[in-house]
């Protein structure tokens, strides 16, 4: 995050000083509130060819990078303040939803742990005797095999 910052701030301060230096060069060479220069070809007075500026045109220039660097500090800052306020409110809406799923888990428990209470008592409250079924029912399940075993083996012969 840093780096991206960083890295940001020096496009940005880059192409500012490539439009600030760019107008500079577009001025013509009278002399202005803004200061003056004038290109000096190789030979005249240094040995290369390049730009000659006065000391208002030096301090135009120089204002104008430190203002482009706060600018861009401004504009930096003022971004961040933004995102850092958007990415609360998500934090705090995720915090209020975890508090509301967790009331709402926290009531379902306490209905279905009442419900198995419920369902225990009135189970044990019920006798659980039913050998007299059994009984019955296994009586009739083996007569009702000898009956139909007799009637299989007397219909066979």
């Amino acid at each position: 995050m840093l780096l991206d910052l960083r890295l940001k701030r020096y496009l940005v301060l880059l192409t500012l000083i490539s439009f600030v230096s760019t107008a500079a060069f577009a001025q013509e060479t009278t002399e202005t509130d803004h200061g003056k220069f004038a290109q000096v070809k190789k030979g005249h007075l240094v040995p290369f060819d390049g730009w000659c500026f006065d000391d208002r045109a030096t301090a135009k220039l120089q204002a104008n990078l430190e203002f482009a660097e706060q600018k861009c500090d401004l504009r930096v800052k003022k971004y961040l303040q933004g995102a850092q306020a958007a990415f609360d409110m998500q934090i705090s809406n995720l915090e209020l939803r975890i508090d509301t799923i967790l009331q709402e888990t926290t009531a379902v428990m306490k209905i279905k742990n009442k419900e198995i209470e419920d369902l225990e008592a009135a189970a044990l409250k019920r006798p659980n005797d039913y050998v007299h079924l059994w009984a019955l029912g296994g009586f009739t399940v083996g007569a009702l095999t000898t009956v139909l075993t007799i009637v299989a083996m007397g219909a066979s012969l």
